[in-house]
């Protein structure tokens, strides 16, 4: 019987769903995964798969296809996901405190109450991302594009913004922005 906890074996699967047939492919790419004091993914592609409620704190994917996937309600804390792709996942509920995220892409992507607070998103691309009721608290979005997101009712307490982009469709509904750069009250 195939032992997953032996190919990546920082990763807990409780409550992981497979797509029919991804399986298969999830072996062979969890395979080419080496595990030293973080469990690293070098070149594998995960786009497509299901993960929802999987446990992947601390996890180094650098660089990874996470493109399309259902990731609702994992949680990446502590994870390097430096430049890795989420375009038009589905992050429900995800949590990425203290997340090494620096030119992750999250256009398209759902962010519904996403937890980010600490996460380095410094160069981050969240472009048309609907980040509804997320928390930023304390993150660095220094650099990051958030032309088009949707932030309605989210916490950007304390967040680091220097040099974000954001556009006229930009939307900032509710949003917290207490500490922050662009809190209309700071420095009173």
């Amino acid at each position: 019987m195939f032992e997953h906890s032996a190919l990546f074996p920082q990763a807990r699967y409780r409550g992981v769903r497979w797509l029919r047939g991804m399986i298969l492919i999830a072996i062979l790419l969890f395979a080419a995964c080496s595990s030293s004091n973080e469990t690293a993914c070098r070149g594998a592609n995960f786009g497509g798969c299901d993960l929802n409620g999987a446990d992947l704190r601390g996890v180094l994917l650098d660089g990874q296809n996470l493109n399309e996937m259902n990731l609702r309600g994992v949680d990446f804390s502590g994870a390097s996901l430096k430049d890795a792709t989420f375009y038009g996942s589905d992050l429900t509920g995800a949590k990425f405190e203290r997340a090494n995220l620096m030119g992750a892409i999250f256009t398209y992507s759902t962010l519904y109450r996403v937890n980010f607070d600490g996460a380095d998103l410094r160069g981050a691309k969240l472009i048309w991302a609907k980040a509804w009721k997320s928390s930023f608290s304390y993150a660095d979005l220094r650099g990051a594009d958030l032309s088009g997101a949707q932030l309605h009712f989210s916490n950007l307490t304390g967040a680091l913004i220097d040099g974000a982009v954001f556009n006229e469709h930009t939307n900032l509904t509710g949003t917290v922005l207490q500490d922050s750069p662009i809190d209309p009250d700071r420095g009173k």
